[in-house]
């Protein structure tokens, strides 16, 4: 019986959770995972290798929610992911081949006005 009460609430949360615009299992977050970064608090890795041009996971929505994986990119004057804009969306795309358990980054500097430009002396 107590098996059953935690599957209905895991089931309910899951629920709840995919309403919210900053959590989506689309994102294709099983392919991720968050750590302590060396750059700047925690950061969102890879667990597999990707080819550059590739897909990532939607950044920002059209009503400019930071989505939960694009609140753990951190900053690098070299970024390894870009944001691509369409459909009124942020998108992160990989700028090169990455490597499993590589982190990802992006160059704060061209994100859109509201999100926190870089401060000298930040580096990656």
């Amino acid at each position: 019986m107590t098996v059953l009460i935690v599957l209905v609430i895991i089931l309910v949360c899951y629920y709840v959770l995919s309403l919210s615009e900053s959590f989506s299992f689309s994102n294709r977050l099983i392919n991720y995972y968050i750590k302590k970064s060396n750059i700047h608090g925690s950061g969102i890795f890879l667990k597999k290798n990707v080819k550059e041009g590739e897909y990532l996971f939607k950044a920002i929505t059209d009503k400019m929610v930071i989505t939960f994986p694009a609140k753990y990119v951190n900053h690098c004057n070299i970024p390894n992911t870009a944001l691509v804009y369409k459909d009124n969306e942020y998108y992160f795309y990989a700028v090169k081949d990455l490597d499993a358990n590589e982190e990802l980054t992006t160059n704060y500097d061209y994100t859109p006005s509201f999100i926190k430009k870089s401060e000298k002396g930040w580096t990656c």
